[in-house]
């Protein structure tokens, strides 16, 4: 909808423009649930209204030119409400809509959120693509999984299931504006392929294991690649591939990447990983089927924090993944985060210096939010000494939600831009990052998109 600009899939809720180490990316998971639409004789349009920096007003005027029937609003927990204030308008203006939303509030919220705004129809509440799949094939409300939705004037909740296997549609590509999507550091467009869901780990502010499972669900390879080919059909040939844990089941990975390296073209791509599920042979075999940059989560400097939050990580595992990852010129996306209720100053201050002396090629530092749905958010719930806001309408990762036991707000804002300027502001940290440039327009690219990032996360003053 055309509200803020976020990263929109169940899993990942970052704002482009707050955070360092993401950029637009396309909606596959709305492609994939088109592509359940579609099979069911019905016709779809994808718009990413934030992306294409359009309004409400097109919006509205989308609806009524091509006679929609329903409307998919894909939100974010940060964006819900104000994702949702648009149902009431699109009814008045459009009398018989049905509005259907996905999102990751309705895996934990959905009857207190439909509720909230009686605008709304139906919420999907898992399994996503299962659940549309089922409604645009006419099937009675009462008996598809996965929803909430009104009915004699109450909301009903039908139960839940997560499918063993992981199975997707064949997603409708061709309805994705894919030029507004490209790598920050090519500007090649770039497209995203989900090929996993689902995490067994323990942390306990990730909405992964929520929205995703406990287990590591991997899609059939023969699928992903017949997807991989739809894309190079039109000229993409670099990817996001999208996964809880990609590198969990590495006797998977070991087969993926054989089926790639048996494509008669080259692609490039980037996926996620831990740093506990690595392996100088799985990253060979990953770099010798494309790959050219892994994000890891981090989180923390402190291994007394990190069991406090259920990451479990010891630094000399991350410290090998990331050598591991320079020796063989993979770019490292490195994620940490600030303000965990046992947060203190010394803390923040070693995982900083944790950070600079792993100097990955892009790092991030998050400030802790408690996502509804998750062990942080009950704790923080329960706790008087640590505030949880009314709603958190409008934040972000860059936003700080709550103080810890020893840190005040303030003192978790300033922490997070001090860890950010000893980083990006140290011309030491970029001239690490010359031996991955390989043309003079993709460093101007870099250049321009750090530059953009600087200014918006650590120049803006904060509102």
């Amino acid at each position: 909808p055309p509200t803020g600009n976020y990263i929109r899939d169940t899993r990942c809720q970052a704002s482009v423009d707050d955070i360092f180490a993401v950029s637009n990316r396309a909606p596959a998971d709305l492609a994939y649930i088109a592509g359940a639409i579609t099979k069911n004789g019905h016709e779809c349009i994808i718009r990413d209204y934030p992306a294409e920096k359009l309004s409400l007003k097109d919006m509205l005027a989308d609806i009524s030119k091509y006679g929609a029937d329903y409307l998919v609003i894909n939100t974010t927990m940060f964006s819900y409400e104000e994702d949702l204030e648009i149902c009431s308008v699109c009814k008045k203006a459009i009398p018989g809509l049905t509005i259907v939303a996905k999102g990751a509030i309705f895996y934990s919220k959905a009857k207190e959120v439909l509720e909230k705004y009686p605008s709304l129809d139906i919420a999907v509440t898992n399994e996503e693509e299962h659940a549309f799949d089922d409604l645009s094939s006419g099937k009675e409300l009462k008996m598809i999984e996965n929803i909430s939705y009104w009915a004699e004037g109450r909301v009903i909740s039908n139960p839940i299931h997560i499918y063993k296997d992981l199975r997707l549609p064949e997603p409708r590509i061709d309805l994705i504006h894919h030029a507004l999507y490209k790598s920050p550091d090519n500007n090649k467009m770039q497209a995203t392929i989900v090929v996993g869901r689902g995490c067994p780990g323990g942390c306990i502010y990730c909405v992964a294991p929520i929205v995703g499972g406990r287990i590591a669900r991997y899609r059939d390879i023969e699928k992903i690649i017949a997807e991989i080919k739809q894309y190079t059909s039109l000229g993409i040939y670099d990817f996001y591939f999208s996964a809880d844990t990609f590198t969990w089941n590495s006797d998977w990975v070991y087969a993926f990447c054989k089926a790639i390296r048996g494509l008669n073209f080259k692609i490039s791509w980037l996926c996620t990983a831990r740093a506990d599920r690595f392996s100088e042979e799985l990253l060979l075999a990953m770099k010798s089927a494309g790959c050219r940059g892994v994000s890891m989560g981090v989180e923390s400097g402190n291994e007394n924090m990190q069991r406090h939050i259920g990451k479990n990580l010891k630094k000399q595992q991350v410290e090998a993944a990331v050598r591991l990852c320079k020796k063989h010129k993979i770019i490292t996306l490195l994620h940490f985060m600030i303000g965990f209720p046992w947060d203190d100053k010394s803390s923040v201050l070693e995982t900083i210096r944790f950070a600079k002396t792993l100097n990955g090629n892009i790092i991030e530092f998050y400030i802790v939010t408690p996502m509804p749905g998750t062990l942080l958010y009950d704790l923080i719930k329960n706790d008087s000494k640590l505030h949880l806001p009314d709603s958190i309408e409008n934040l972000n990762q860059n936003t700080v939600t709550t103080n810890t036991y020893r840190l005040t707000k303030e003192d978790i804002y300033v922490l997070r831009k001090k860890a950010l300027r000893i980083l990006y502001l140290n011309p030491f940290f970029y001239l690490k990052s010359l031996r991955y440039i390989h043309s003079l327009p993709q460093l101007f690219h870099c250049s321009a998109f750090i530059l953009r990032k600087l200014y918006l996360i650590v120049f803006k003053r904060k509102q």
